[in-house]
């Protein structure tokens, strides 16, 4: 049996009360997707369609069917483990030892990933190294989808055409279809304002809606010939847990969780419509707030990515570089979190009645997350 996929989850912020009693953090709510996507690959698939054939050929026909659909069950990929951590980036500041893991999973937050705050930087500075990491591959949700985007020398900024909110849809590229379960559009929450403005070199384009260009992107993987997976099991991480953005939080989470699934995730097939550094104060912009919005100014400055060191994608001694694949939206996100935060922005100001009721009138939506969660996790096996 190959061993347990060991994702970091490196939690960004703190969620609101209400989801905070359900879930404990924002690694609980990525817990409850992650199960529900690995158990959705580990599914047997469906049996044959029933014979249509005359009587006198129904016994053959149903022991034919016993029969492949006994084969169907021999196909069946075996339930896939998953060992979850959860690292409190925000105050704690703690990060993963990546030699232990196979993958870091950035969480989305109420500030910007344009700010330089000392923890944004040292985020940025972690996703580099594990981007130029031999076996640790990166995914990125909504702020992490920018902080990613940061980290390969992408601009960060916020967007003129305003927020997304609440269940919306965006067209998938070529390649988004290939990756997520060949649809040709899907619909999750967002949550956002600020946009990575440009796709980094050497990434590709996952989708794209009205309001932003770069709803995804997938640096592909450029690894050695011998499996990621199991290359380092011993050793741990340090210390982490809890939440981000004010914090609290725990000491280290780190078990082996069974397959499971998450209540009020619903999907949806339905069409659509058609960073570096910034100048900005050194007290953190939250995105969330009703901070200056003025304060959108960013340059891009000389960053180094995966692709900078050679053509083939290895360094001076022939290490390949690893991998991501972001989306900007919210997978992990469901009608009774997004319905808080919600509300609790229209109190704030933050959100005006118009865009408010409007958001809230698409909350209960269905969605895509676990399409989007289950793409992220062959991402992940895909050695």
């Amino acid at each position: 049996m190959a061993p347990p996929l060991r994702i970091a989850i490196l939690e960004c912020d703190t969620p609101l009360e209400g989801t905070r009693a359900k879930y404990g953090s924002y690694g609980g709510v990525f817990r409850s997707l992650l199960l529900s996507a690995a158990s959705s690959l580990s599914a047997p698939p469906p049996p044959p369609p029933l014979s249509t054939s005359a009587n006198n050929n129904t016994n053959n026909n149903n022991n034919n069917n016993k029969n492949n659909h006994n084969d169907k069950k021999s196909e069946t990929p075996p339930p896939l483990e998953l060992d979850l951590t959860t690292y409190d980036v925000v105050t704690k500041q703690t990060y993963p030892d990546l030699s232990t893991i196979d993958a870091i999973l950035l969480t989305g937050s109420r500030y910007s990933a344009f700010d330089n705050d000392p923890w944004i930087l040292a985020l940025v500075k972690h996703v580099q190294a594990a981007l130029f990491h031999q076996h640790v591959r990166v995914l990125g949700i909504c702020f992490g989808h920018q902080i990613v985007g940061r980290a390969l020398g992408a601009k960060v900024a916020r967007s003129p055409l305003g927020w997304e909110a609440s269940v919306l849809p965006f067209r998938l590229s070529s390649l988004g279809r290939e990756i997520f379960d060949g649809r040709s559009h899907l619909s999750l929450h967002q949550m956002h304002r600020d946009i990575v403005v440009e796709y980094p070199p050497g990434v590709e384009p996952l989708g794209e809606s009205e309001r932003c260009a770069t709803q995804g992107m997938l640096l592909r993987p450029r690894m050695n010939s011998h499996s990621r997976r199991g290359s380092s099991r011993e050793g741990g991480g340090d210390g982490g847990g809890g939440g981000g953005g004010g914090g609290g939080g725990g000491g280290s989470v780190a078990s082996t969780v069974p397959i499971g699934s998450v209540g009020d995730t619903k999907s949806s097939a339905a069409p659509a419509p058609a960073t570096a550094p910034a100048t900005v104060p050194a007290t953190a912009t939250k995105e969330g707030a009703a901070a200056d919005t003025n304060n959108t100014d960013t340059k891009t400055t000389e960053t180094k990515t995966p692709d900078d060191d050679d053509n083939d994608g290895g360094d001076e001694n022939g290490v390949k570089k690893s991998g991501c694949i972001t989306v900007q939206g919210h997978p992990e996100f469901n009608e009774g979190i997004v319905r808080e935060l919600l509300q609790s922005r229209h109190a704030q100001g933050i959100f005006d009645d118009a865009t408010f009721e409007d958001a809230m009138r698409r909350v209960g939506l269905d969605h895509d997350g676990v399409v989007v969660a289950r793409g992220f996790l062959r991402f992940l096996l895909d050695d």
